[in-house]
């Protein structure tokens, strides 16, 4: 049985897969900032985490160390949009939303990272964009951009740096989510079902996937 544990899991990809996963016989660890209304089971836990709060997250970690589990599936899902474009030089924006979708990707990581050194078979599974990628960059939604592109350089590097841990990143496509809108094509069940199969099957380190192929970064 695999052992999961996923951030923005409260809602969207996040609850999509996090269900879905649940549904495959995985024990998943639903981590959010907010957890009412989160399952809670045999295969299901409630774990409370703010990405951006060192302090939630150390909370975090004492919850899950206390049920003496290695972790093996780390996603990283938690994220914010932001739509400013990018001659707006909006820094505050860029500010906040890469200390969402950049650095707490990083400090999960980081504190979560002992955990996984524990798995035979651990994986870091980022949850990026194909709006991050840098051959198809553009002016829209720049912090958010940026912040994708960040997040795949730090797959990148953190996947070189070791072997131990596999570390890739997953573009879900474009999904109807709070995020995405009503006009997307992809429902958040179709959006999840790529970063279900990294979740579960052999992957290779270092790589950006979508739809369970390997993508230009």
């Amino acid at each position: 049985m695999q052992t999961v544990l996923i951030t923005g899991a409260n809602r969207g990809i996040g609850r999509a897969t996090a269900d879905a996963l649940v549904a495959r016989g995985c024990k998943v660890y639903y981590a959010a900032r907010s957890i009412e209304n989160l399952p809670s089971g045999d295969l299901a836990t409630p774990i409370s985490l703010d990405v951006t709060d060192p302090t939630s997250i150390a909370r975090a970690v004492v919850f899950f160390e206390e049920r003496k589990e290695a972790l093996d599936v780390l996603i990283n899902n938690a994220a914010i949009i932001g739509r400013a474009d990018v001659t707006s030089f909006d820094v505050e924006e860029i500010t906040r939303v890469m200390d969402t979708n950049f650095n707490g990707p990083v400090r999960v990581t980081k504190a979560f990272f002992p955990f996984l050194e524990k798995s035979p078979s651990a994986r870091v599974i980022h949850v990026s964009s194909g709006m991050g990628a840098i051959s198809d960059l553009a002016g829209d939604h720049a912090a958010y951009r940026f912040s994708k592109s960040a997040l795949n350089a730090f797959t990148i590097s953190l996947a070189r740096a070791q072997d131990r841990v596999k570390v890739v990143a997953v573009c879900p496509g474009w999904v109807r989510s709070d995020m995405g809108g009503k006009s997307a094509p992809r429902s958040l069940e179709e959006g999840a079902v790529g970063i279900v199969g990294l979740a579960l099957n052999q992957i290779e380190s270092g790589k950006f996937y979508r739809d369970g192929r390997v993508i230009p970064w």
